[in-house]
């Protein structure tokens, strides 16, 4: 997440947005993969964590409260990966959230869709829906990758005067 410049100091490592889009690809496969077996053991008090964090994340959103989102989002995410019983697929998932952190301003627009699927997550879990909460997983990375090249090609287009 740092990158050092000698003499210069430490700065926080910005991800271009085709690594952002790289990363939200593999994160895909993997989230799909612990969704599946996150299924066969979720347990009622990991799905009462995941419902009383939807329910913080909805006061977060109606304030705009980016930072409290991303905290909310990862650990959301986290139970999710939990609850797969695989911790090499956790550790791997831990790496790549932590490598996203940085993206967490350009989130505003989406926020609600992004709750949104969420929830579509939760309830693939309280019905042990594997099919259900994979390709609501499948959605929730694409809608972020689809929000980056957006982004980027707002920006790009924004340098050029366009």
């Amino acid at each position: 997440l740092l990158h050092y410049t000698p003499n210069v100091g430490v700065f926080i490592q910005e991800l271009s947005p085709q690594q952002a889009i790289e990363l939200y690809s593999v994160r895909e496969v993997l989230e799909c993969m612990a969704a599946e077996l996150a299924v066969k053991h979720i347990t009622e008090e990991t799905l009462s964590e995941m419902k009383e964090n939807l329910n913080q994340q909805e006061l977060v959103i109606a304030s705009r409260d980016l930072i409290g989102y991303s905290k909310l989002d990862y650990s959301f995410h986290a139970s999710v990966y939990r609850a797969s019983h695989n911790e090499y697929l956790i550790e791997l998932l831990d790496s790549i959230k932590r490598k996203m952190r940085p993206l967490v301003n350009h989130l505003d627009e989406i926020l609600e869709d992004l709750h949104r699927d969420h929830k579509e997550i939760y309830e693939a879990f309280i019905q042990k829906d594997s099919r259900k909460a994979v390709r609501a997983f499948r959605n929730h990375n694409k809608r972020m990758r689809k929000h980056i090249e957006r982004e980027s090609f707002s920006n790009h287009k924004a340098h050029k005067g366009g």
